[in-house]
């Protein structure tokens, strides 16, 4: 991806306060019905404030850049070996994170968040359990988890959501950025165009 620093600050910031909006208006008792896949709604937000609250540590661990964009660290992390399982134990691991009040938790840490990246500059990275990225690719990659974990959020929730149009477009451009390192730009192309349908169950991520 080519956006800047700036834009992806903006639209990790707009992304980060639209999945706060959208656990606020997670009805009381709603936290613990299924949210996605094993995940029930509260260890879903449990696992995106994790994400957020180790966006400063890894950031403050500086290191060559080993993964030259976003698509590129994002096929990397899916490919490593049970990282699936990895990220579903953290998840349930942090739901204390969340306190008696998720949306007010998810507000503080990211803030607290959104407070580290302002000042950090073009040159700084991010050192991740699947490789070092540049903090502009990394913030695109975060944009995208936080934009999709609300869109399920509000799904599971049955709560109206509508994503801010610039952490839209980073995530719009980077599953399509996925598909095209995959291999599968072709068929995305086709679909989205409306000239053939996608196969049954296809998933970018």
């Amino acid at each position: 991806m080519a956006d800047d620093l700036d834009s992806a600050r903006e639209a990790f910031r707009t992304s980060v306060r639209c999945f706060v909006e959208t656990l606020e208006r997670v009805p009381d008792d709603a936290w613990d019905k299924p949210g996605l896949g094993e995940w029930s709604i509260r260890e879903l937000a449990a696992h995106v404030v994790r994400m957020l609250e180790r966006i400063p540590e890894y950031a403050a661990q500086p290191a060559p850049v080993d993964t030259e964009s976003a698509a590129a660290y994002y096929l990397r992390a899916m490919s490593t070996p049970g990282v699936n399982e990895r990220i579903a134990k953290g998840a349930r691991e942090s739901v204390g994170l969340l306190g008696a009040d998720p949306a007010v938790a998810a507000r503080a840490i990211g803030e607290r968040t959104l407070a580290a990246i302002d000042v950090l500059d073009a040159e700084a990275s991010a050192s991740t359990p699947f490789g070092t990225v540049g903090i502009t690719n990394y913030l695109a990659t975060r944009v995208l988890e936080v934009a999709l974990h609300t869109l399920d959020v509000a799904r599971a929730a049955g709560v109206a959501v509508a994503l801010p149009p610039d952490a839209l477009g980073f995530t719009l451009r980077l599953l399509a950025d996925i598909a095209a390192a995959r291999g599968d730009g072709d068929t995305l192309a086709l679909a989205l165009s409306g000239r053939t349908p996608l196969p049954g169950g296809y998933s970018v991520l």
